[in-house]
């Protein structure tokens, strides 16, 4: 029952700091959705360019936020090592319904269509690559969900058109709330898919 105060950029900025004096070298903007606070980000790299500090730097995001004014940030961030910087998008499946599915109890705060959802998250993805920046996608695997031949062949073939840079497949985090809910019949293990792709997987 205490209240939680928001802190400031400025406080985050500190934190920061604080984490590079200690030989950290990566930071990741996670949440929630961490681009619904874009414009503190675009703060963020203006702040650490002008104390000529370049951590990695990674952004997991569901992709409908993406702004020119955020990608030309990044872009003056990163310069010629485009390895700074890489989006990380939980994308989970590309056909709509079910990604609508995966996605709506998280969606409530983002300000678009949300039918068109997963089409905004694509031309997102094929802005990003225009500009030559990093993109990894993240496919929680829910069994008999996204996890057919035809789900995995449709995520590795996007992929491939659109020069995105990683794939990750993830096990779904099992938690005792989630057995409560009853999705653990969705669980399916990353060797399960190993198995089926073996011969095609290089």
């Amino acid at each position: 029952d205490e209240k939680r105060n928001e802190n400031s950029k400025e406080e985050i900025y500190s934190l920061i700091k604080e984490a590079i004096k200690n030989n950290y070298t990566d930071i990741t903007f996670t949440g929630g959705e961490p681009l619904l606070k874009s414009n503190d980000i675009i703060w963020y790299l203006s702040k650490l360019s002008e104390d000529k500090l370049k951590p990695y730097i990674t952004i997991v995001t569901n992709g409908s936020l993406i702004e020119d004014k955020l990608l030309d940030a990044i872009e003056n961030y990163v310069g010629d090592n485009k390895e700074l910087f890489k989006f990380n998008f939980s994308m989970h499946s590309l056909k709509s319904d079910i990604y609508l599915d995966i996605v709506r109890p998280v969606i409530k705060a983002i300000p678009t269509d949300k039918e068109n959802l997963l089409e905004l998250v694509k031309e997102n993805i094929k802005k990003i690559k225009t500009r030559n920046l990093m993109v990894k996608l993240n496919f929680v695997l829910l069994k008999d969900i996204n996890t057919s031949k035809e789900d995995i062949e449709e995520i590795l073939d996007f992929a491939h058109e659109n020069n995105v840079d990683y794939i990750k497949f993830l096990e779904l985090l099992v938690t005792e709330d989630l057995i409560e809910k009853g999705m653990y019949k969705y669980y399916l293990t990353l060797d399960s898919l190993l198995e089926e792709w073996k011969d095609k997987l290089v």
